[in-house]
């Protein structure tokens, strides 16, 4: 008799299998230790970061972004470098606070992690508005 099982019924079993296999803290030091591998307390940090976006159906976009990272003291600036459309418009990050600058109206708007989090509860529970398709089409 074969049963035939849902992949993520599967892997459900399997992660907790591997966390009882697992001494007790090991999960915190793997944690901690992939923390170091992408924070740098003792330094500064800077990049530019090229994302580009392709969607199926419609042209690819790209965006250069710099980044700055001071993780001491828990901020980060980006600066949005193209397309040039958005040049110029940027973030800034201190604490939990998250400020965006929009150079054509020259203002910044804020926001709190709570605020963020509120607006994602809202998002998540609000019911998806209903739109119709002809046949054949999504």
């Amino acid at each position: 008799m074969n049963i035939a099982y849902p992949r993520g019924f599967i892997l459900l079993v399997l992660l907790f299998l591997a966390a009882a296999i697992l001494p007790a803290g090991a999960d915190e030091d793997l944690l901690a230790r992939a923390d170091s591998l992408a924070s740098y307390i003792d330094t500064d940090f800077s990049a530019e970061y090229t994302i580009v976006q392709d969607r199926p159906g419609q042209s690819s976009s790209t965006t250069v972004a710099g980044v700055f990272r001071r993780d001491s003291r828990e901020m980060y600036v980006i600066v949005i470098m193209e397309p040039s459309i958005s040049k110029g418009q940027g973030y800034l990050k201190e604490g939990n606070t998250l400020w965006f600058y929009d150079p054509q109206s020259r203002r910044f708007n804020t926001t709190s992690s709570a605020d963020r989090f509120q607006n994602w509860e809202t998002m998540r529970t609000k019911p998806m508005k209903k739109t119709h398709s002809k046949p054949g089409q999504r």
